[in-house]
């Protein structure tokens, strides 16, 4: 793993209370660089633990704007309604993700939902 610096990935601890302190390991590099497939190692590796999929985050932030009709898209939202949003998110060991009892995986990889999430990191 020499020459690759990662971020953009967390792995957390599982079963661990909200106020109990984590451990992170953030993974950063370009697009397909290999980010994911390092995350998912190390998740393997560290038993215990679990990838949290960042970009699955800023998509489903991107489909509450899209769905919402939101005016001023993801800029407009307040730091309170995006972590209210995001309290809501939960993976899955399949690597599903719903919100409340809805899968939105399909949703959030759609074509609209990725140029939303692209033009939202800008």
């Amino acid at each position: 793993m020499a020459g690759i610096v990662i971020t953009g990935l967390s792995l957390r601890k599982r079963f661990i209370p909200k106020r109990k302190k984590t451990f992170t390991i953030a993974i950063d590099g370009p697009a397909g660089s290999g980010k994911s497939a390092v995350a998912e190692m190390l998740a393997d590796r560290l038993s215990g633990f679990t990838k949290l999929d960042s970009g699955a985050l800023y998509r489903s932030i991107a489909l509450f704007v899209n769905e919402g009709d939101i005016k001023g898209g993801i800029e407009s939202l307040a730091n309170e309604t995006i972590r209210a949003l995001l309290d809501q998110v939960i993976f899955t060991d399949d690597k599903r993700v719903f919100v409340g009892n809805r899968d939105i995986t399909d949703a959030i990889r759609s074509p609209p939902i990725s140029l939303l999430t692209a033009k939202g990191s800008e």
